[in-house]
């Protein structure tokens, strides 16, 4: 990729492996561990079957090493010596071996090469009553003498501090962004020459060069009313009999760091709908103008529906002042997800409802229960900020039936719907200023080139 070169990946690297274990060193020395085992998992077998679910690492063993795509390997880290990869490498004609690890990284490790995983608890001189393991217990696991399974304390202490990115993981996420954008203009591109959804699907795949299975999630190729369904993955493989709008959720992986970015298009600019896109994406860059650390995102998030309020009544959508529509909770119709959440080796990088490191959870919010971040932003978090305007036929059905419905534009909301939603989304990283838009970044970057 092209701005691989630009960074000192070993540096970067190892001084981020130098982060963690000294944040791992802290909580094993309160919970008396010496030291903790961490799996990378495996890839379950169908129901009935003989093949394999894709496969997907475990995102603790992801943090660590940028490997994302090798099952069966395991970590076993203890403060003070050098941590050992056993990596394993089977004896198969039935698949392609994965190679041996080479790459910026590995000098930060002592890689032992496996056969099985037996191997590795023959190799392991460790007692076992005093590590903790990270993982799913697995068939070839169940017999290990394991005693302290994903600890409750070990595992919230590690996944807040999670939030905080190093700087190579700030780089990998931008990579990331860098292929993401690839795949959104090869899509649109797709979109604008008329292929259907499937057809823009494969076009992103291509311009991103993944395959399907290491997506972070399954991307939204949502064209017309489909856009108001918000996690639409079916693809249709026929043309569309007109084409009003076209709605693009799809991520990508760098190092096992994700990338996860939203942009809508319309058919048509001069209509309303484009309009409403245009001043969406304006109030999504505005609010991200205002991010200083230690914001509440849960203050972001009312004052995200806020400023969808302002645009229901410019639009002329619903027809009330802008108070009334915050006080009568109607925004809420219109934008019913969370205004975001936190990112890095998983979409929804977890910790984002945690009160502290003890893992006491913060109570989830009565009037947004979908909200997935509650904390607030530190320096060096990194998060998604995703607003929406959607028109929903169950949520606007709830409307239709109350007491606000003589207030409201229906047929203007009629003509909207066939065009489903808007959402515009980016990453951004908090830093001492305020926040970094690496999404935006990429595609000024990419622009560039």
């Amino acid at each position: 990729m092209e701005a691989q070169g630009s960074y000192d990946w070993q540096t970067l690297y190892q001084t981020h492996v130098a982060v963690l274990m000294e944040r791992l060193q802290k909580i094993l020395n309160e919970n008396k561990f010496d030291g903790v085992l961490i799996y990378s998992g495996t890839s379950p077998v169908a129901f009935r079957d003989d093949n394999n679910y894709p496969f997907k690492a475990n995102p603790h063993f992801k943090h660590w090493l940028p490997l994302s795509e090798q099952p069966g390997c395991m970590l076993w880290i203890t403060p003070g010596i050098k941590p050992t990869l056993f990596f394993l490498q089977p004896q198969d004609f039935w698949h392609a071996a994965p190679p041996e690890p080479e790459g910026f990284w590995i000098n930060e490790w002592d890689i032992k090469i496996v056969r099985t995983i037996s191997e590795v608890r023959q190799q392991l001189v460790i007692d076992w009553n005093k590590i903790a393991f990270i993982g799913e217990i697995t068939d070839d696991l169940f017999d290990w003498p394991v005693q302290h399974i994903n600890p409750k304390t070990l595992l919230a202490n590690l996944e807040y501090m999670r939030a905080y990115k190093t700087e190579y993981e700030q780089h990998c996420l931008k990579m990331a962004n860098i292929r993401a954008v690839k795949g959104h203009r090869a899509a649109y591109q797709a979109w604008c020459s008329g292929k259907t959804e499937f057809e823009t699907h494969c076009a992103y795949l291509l311009a991103c060069q993944l395959r399907e299975s290491q997506l972070p999630y399954d991307s939204i190729v949502a064209f017309n009313d489909h856009g108001a369904i918000l996690h639409y993955d079916h693809y249709q493989t026929c043309a569309s009999a007109e084409i009003n709008s076209f709605l693009l959720d799809a991520g990508a992986v760098y190092n096992g760091y994700i990338a996860d970015i939203t942009r809508t298009y319309c058919a048509g600019e001069s209509h309303v709908f484009g309009e409403l896109i245009q001043a969406l994406d304006l109030a999504q860059q505005k609010i991200i103008s205002e991010i200083k650390p230690g914001i509440s995102f849960v203050d972001l998030h009312e004052k995200m529906h806020e400023a969808i309020a302002v645009l229901l009544h410019q639009f002329e959508i619903v027809h009330l002042p802008v108070e009334q529509i915050m006080r009568d909770d109607i925004t809420q119709v219109f934008f019913p997800h969370g205004l975001g959440h936190l990112i890095g080796v998983q979409t929804h990088d977890i910790g984002g409802r945690q009160r502290d490191i003890s893992g006491e959870m913060l109570a989830t919010h009565s009037k947004h229960p979908f909200l997935r971040l509650l904390r607030p932003l530190d320096i060096n978090v990194a998060t998604t900020i995703e607003p929406g305007i959607y028109f929903i036929p169950m949520l606007l059905k709830r409307l239709h039936q109350s007491t606000h419905t003589k207030h409201i534009n229906w047929a203007l909301i009629d003509a909207l719907c066939s065009f489903g939603g808007i959402r515009i989304e980016d990453t951004i990283i908090i830093n001492e200023h305020g926040a970094e838009n690496i999404t935006r970044n990429a595609f000024k970057l990419m622009f560039e080139l």
